[in-house]
């Protein structure tokens, strides 16, 4: 689970990305949310409070990454997606 808030510009993408740290090559991608959803000054639980799947680095030493990919508008007023209350725990 994370909390996430943020202030984007239309068409931008946000990923959570499971890394293979041995090798430090992605090998799934485990969250995508769009503008739509990030572009918001309050924060809000990842998937409506559900936990992220990251069963795929199962046996696996991974990290994750967080990545922010703009469309490149014309405006720079936009602040970017925040991040915070980041909790791994297993089932």
């Amino acid at each position: 689970n994370f909390a996430e808030a943020g202030d984007v510009d239309g068409g931008d993408l946000g990923v959570v990305k499971l890394i293979n740290a041995v090798v430090d090559a992605e090998f799934a991608t485990v969250y995508t949310v769009t503008d739509e959803v990030i572009d918001s000054s309050a924060w809000a639980a990842a998937n409506e409070g559900n936990a992220i799947d990251l069963s795929a680095g199962l046996g696996e030493t991974v990290y994750l990454q967080w990545c922010l990919s703009g469309t490149g508008g014309t405006s720079q007023d936009y602040i970017g997606w925040y991040i915070d209350d980041v909790e791994v725990t297993a089932k």
